[in-house]
């Protein structure tokens, strides 16, 4: 990453999700979060498949969207930076319930991987 380019606790803390949680929480996640980039077109999940984890749209812009079996598309949303992808299927564990892809060259965190703690 550049100079120019923010830390991965700098996303996080800009996301409506995490923007609660303390400096150390923030990096805590962070050390367990990878940034990748995808080019105009390429896919980040497919509708159905085994969630991962969430995405957060740091750069760039992503559609989320369903396929009928006929295959005509259904563009649900737009997201740009700050967006939280695919909360659900991390909390219920459930597949992801629709496709993504990037609409223009994007950064995404990725598969940033949350740990569901059950008190004692």
């Amino acid at each position: 990453m550049t100079s120019s380019t923010p830390s991965i606790a700098d996303v996080l803390k800009k996301t409506a999700l995490f923007s609660a949680l303390s400096d150390a929480e923030l990096q805590s996640l962070a050390t367990r979060t990878l940034i990748r980039s995808y080019a105009s077109a390429e896919s980040l999940f497919c509708e159905g498949t085994s969630c991962e984890g969430l995405y957060i749209v740091s750069k760039g812009r992503v559609r989320i969207f369903k396929t009928s079996a006929a295959g005509r598309e259904q563009v649900l949303a737009l997201e740009g930076p700050g967006s939280s992808i695919a909360e659900l299927p991390v909390f219920d564990g459930g597949p992801y319930p629709a496709s993504v892809t990037a609409v223009e060259p994007s950064e995404l965190l990725d598969q940033v991987h949350i740990h569901r703690e059950i008190p004692a």
